[in-house]
């Protein structure tokens, strides 16, 4: 019944110090008595051998296997392999290789970098998972690689450039009214090797759509070259159903990256994480959009300075979200905003694409109704000061208020606050759904935002505020009852 083996190689000098005294086993007898034997290769070879996994009918009764040397057989029970530690003398992917294709790969808690990755068989892999720490070494996934894995599901992974995922788009799917010139000249970009034919810059120079479609024809007209034969052999090859993602990396790879999955796996992405390495010039940031529908996506976590220009009102094209965290790592203010050498202050300029050779124009103001409209969100945390949550980001988030003092219609929240006018509270959507709330950064909220929000959220079980906030533990407790659990924690801890 085993189906998930962990490995903790944690030993300062190489794996051949596991060693097996001879013995007698037919594994044994087919290897060399002086050679010094990996015991877990050893145990796992032989345990794929000994247990097999047969398979079953539609009724789930076994299914008889007559084994033979040409016949297939069954995949073994052993399905997922965690490699732990630090062994720069030791590589898991030679010791991968050696052994039949998992459906699980774990190297998250390796601490050293992973060479030649493409070394794992990818037959049966469904999950592959590297390091995403900040410290660990460069980590290389072969883009070939991933688009022969036919079954991968699941993969964590540093972004290996800002077309991680451009391989995978289908360019005659719509990606919205509101896309960027930036985010079509990226998309574009699929289609085109690096030395355009003059067919190629033709179609580069059409405007729109017009455009992809030309290229795209120019592409699958041309002779190729063998190189570009492989690429093209390569594209004919199932796209992964891949439905978790996570990447790490600087904000120019990964912010294109975390578009490009959410636009080739859209139907199937359900996870997508996204870490920024490091920080750029504020200038350079780009601004991260959706602006196409992506219903079964329900987990968001992004992380780093990249987030302050992501665009909220994308969130309204993912109806099935329900855990979204955004970290503004670092604080950071909204840039000076210009056009060419012109100041804008218009509001309604805000989120305008800029021409090429103009500075771009930053959305400084945050439609934070968009996450107040999403009856299905449990868990949000909101994450760095840049956030500026203040009470009326709370009551737009929690409920809008009434000018009128008729409180007999249903659902409707009275705040009656010592020494505060009474108010009347709609609830929005999220106030029927919020179970997890964390702003543990914030600062700006005072107790006559807070009280009345915790009372609005009707399932808020737990609230995540900075520690100078444990001071109104009471007066919350009191709002929303013994419901609420109430976390009042160090930006650091």
């Amino acid at each position: 019944m085993l189906k998930r083996l962990e490995l903790d190689v944690t030993a300062k000098e190489t794996p051949t110090s596991w060693r097996n005294a001879r013995g007698r086993s037919k594994w044994e007898s087919n290897q060399s008595p002086t050679s010094e034997v990996s015991f877990p290769l050893m145990f796992i070879q032989e345990h794929q051998r000994l247990f097999r996994q047969s398979p079953v009918d539609q009724f789930g009764n076994p299914i008889a296997i007559i084994s033979s040397d040409n016949g297939a057989r069954a995949p073994p029970v052993l399905q997922e392999l965690v490699i732990r530690g630090t062994n720069r003398e030791w590589t898991p992917t030679d010791f991968l290789s050696r052994i039949e294709p998992m459906e699980i790969v774990d190297l998250s808690a390796w601490n050293v970098g992973v060479p030649e990755l493409d070394q794992i068989p990818q037959q049966r892999l469904k999950s592959l998972r590297t390091n995403l720490a900040r410290q660990i070494d460069s980590v290389k996934v072969p883009l070939e690689y991933l688009r022969r894995c036919s079954q991968l599901e699941e993969i964590w992974m540093p972004t290996q450039e800002a077309n991680t995922f451009r391989w995978a788009i289908d360019l005659n799917r719509s990606i919205g009214d509101y896309v960027s010139a930036a985010r079509l000249r990226r998309r574009r970009g699929q289609v085109l090797p690096q030395s355009p034919t003059p067919a190629e810059v033709t179609g580069q120079a059409m405007d729109g759509l017009d455009e992809v479609h030309s290229a795209t024809t120019a592409f699958t007209t041309m002779s190729l070259s063998p190189a570009q034969s492989e690429d093209a052999s390569l594209s004919l090859l199932p796209i992964p159903p891949l439905a978790m993602i996570r990447l790490f990396g600087g904000p120019r790879n990964l912010v294109p990256s975390l578009e490009d999955a959410l636009d080739a796996f859209r139907d199937k992405i359900e996870e997508l994480s996204g870490h920024e390495d490091g920080y750029s010039r504020q200038e350079e940031y780009p601004r991260m959009q959706i602006t196409w529908l992506v219903p079964n996506l329900s987990y968001l976590d992004l992380s780093g300075r990249f987030v302050f220009f992501f665009d909220l009102r994308g969130l309204r094209h993912c109806p099935g979200l329900r855990t979204l965290k955004l970290h503004i790592e670092s604080n950071i203010a909204a840039p000076h905003r210009r056009r060419g050498n012109v100041d804008v202050n218009d509001e309604s300029q805000d989120g305008q694409d800029a021409q090429d050779g103009e500075d771009p124009v930053w959305m400084t103001g945050r439609d934070y109704s968009v996450i107040a409209g999403m009856s299905r969100l449990e868990e949000l945390q909101l994450r760095g000061t840049s956030w500026n949550i203040d009470n009326e980001i709370l009551q737009t988030l929690g409920g809008f208020s009434l000018a009128t003092t008729d409180h007999d219609q249903p659902n409707l929240i009275v705040s009656d606050l010592e020494g505060e006018p009474k108010k009347v509270y709609k609830p929005t959507p999220l106030a029927g759904s919020l179970t997890y709330f964390g702003i543990t950064e914030a600062h700006k909220p005072n107790r006559a935002g807070l009280v009345p929000f915790v009372k609005i959220m009707s399932k808020l079980k737990v609230i995540s505020l900075a520690f100078r906030y444990s001071s109104r533990v009471e007066s919350l407790q009191e709002a929303a009852g013994p419901r609420l659990v109430i976390e009042c924690t160090s930006s650091s801890a």
